[in-house]
């Protein structure tokens, strides 16, 4: 995100009750998770397998948070509410919607 382009600025461009879901520059996988929507989006398929082989490789278990955090099972459980959230303001809309697994 830029200076043009704050978050305010994204709020206007939201339709009504439109779940989002913001990833910071601190997290860890932050990078990876936005390349893999980009290389997907762009029809990038070899980038994309490669982008997860690696989040799933690396990433996945050095930044993995404590499971017995509370704190981080509260954030994990509510990521998952902010996709099935997605998954069902899509089909509420009549847009296609991929399955979600349920992780938390």
């Amino acid at each position: 995100m830029n200076e043009q382009q704050t978050l305010p600025g994204l709020a206007s461009e939201l339709e009504e009750g439109e779940p989002v879901f913001i990833l910071r520059g601190r997290d860890p996988l932050a990078a990876h998770l936005v390349a893999l929507w980009a290389a997907i989006r762009k029809g990038d398929t070899a980038s994309a397998v490669s982008i997860h082989a690696d989040l799933i490789v690396d990433p996945a278990h050095k930044y993995r948070v404590d499971p017995s955090s509370r704190a981080s099972a509260e954030k994990l459980a509510s990521a998952c509410d902010v996709s099935r959230e997605m998954v069902a303001w899509r089909e509420a809309k009549g847009l296609e919607a991929f399955e979600v697994y349920n992780v938390a």
